[in-house]
């Protein structure tokens, strides 16, 4: 992993954080709800931010694991957080809010 994708991703880290805390304390009370442009741009960098984590460690257990078992291609982020997507809807569904 180079020094720059380090750095980045310690940065993503940490805004993140920053993030879930501020969310944290806007539905505690302690931020006023009424700016809600606020909230909905943390909630998608949020949102951005958990994918590509999570699409980094898809990706991080695929090149070590799929490849040196079954002698796969390594994979990069976007081919990662497509996998990811591409399960979710196999095997997790898409629930468009009917009732069960």
């Amino acid at each position: 992993m180079s020094f720059k994708k380090k750095y980045f991703i310690i940065i993503l880290g940490t805004i993140s954080v920053n993030l879930a805390i501020g969310i944290v304390l806007l539905y505690k009370g302690d931020l006023d709800m009424k700016d809600t442009l606020i909230t909905a741009i943390i909630m998608v960098l949020l949102i951005v931010a958990i994918l590509f984590l999570v699409g980094l460690l898809i990706q991080f257990l695929w090149n070590w694991l799929m490849v040196g078992i079954f002698a796969l291609s390594p994979i990069n982020q976007g081919q990662a957080i497509g996998l990811l997507i591409l399960f979710n809807i196999l095997f997790g569904g898409v629930d468009f809010g009917t009732d069960k």
